[in-house]
């Protein structure tokens, strides 16, 4: 009877907060739990979102990148909201793709002046699919 009621799991999305604080200790637990994810053989997306806003989220730009290219923007954010719809996409966008990326939000001002063709946000299954075709993965295996 047990075995109707087993659900194969077929995807990992984690989303990183607590490696904010920059002491030495939550970095090595960090990457202690991506080691875990990346030999565990389950599919995953590991989600390293800049620092957290309590605004609506829809309204501005993501911004994906991998290896710290982010931190020479400013400023380095993003709403709860916009990391949610970022973790739900990677359910179905990310399918059996193993990727590790940072995120931000930039206003869609400053958006459209890096890409004109754009004039309002793209969605987070936009920005991810899009993302994912370049290929990039941030890897932080021991």
């Amino acid at each position: 009877k047990a075995e109707r009621y087993l659900v194969e799991v077929c995807q990992y999305v984690f989303c990183n907060i607590v490696c904010q604080y920059t002491s030495h200790f939550s970095l090595h637990l960090f990457l202690f739990y991506c080691n875990n994810v990346y030999q565990s053989g389950l599919y995953y997306t590991i989600i390293h979102p800049g620092g957290l806003k309590d605004t609506p989220g829809g309204v501005e730009e993501f911004i994906l990148d991998v290896d710290d290219a982010l931190l020479q923007r400013k400023p380095r954010s993003i709403s709860r909201a916009d990391v949610a719809q970022l973790a739900v996409a990677a359910l179905s966008v990310a399918d059996q793709n193993n990727v590790s990326f940072d995120c931000i939000t930039t206003a869609a001002a400053a958006a459209e002046e890096e890409d004109s063709s754009s004039t309002t946000p793209k969605s987070a299954e936009e920005v991810l699919e899009d993302f994912l075709k370049l290929g990039k993965t941030a890897n932080y295996k021991l």
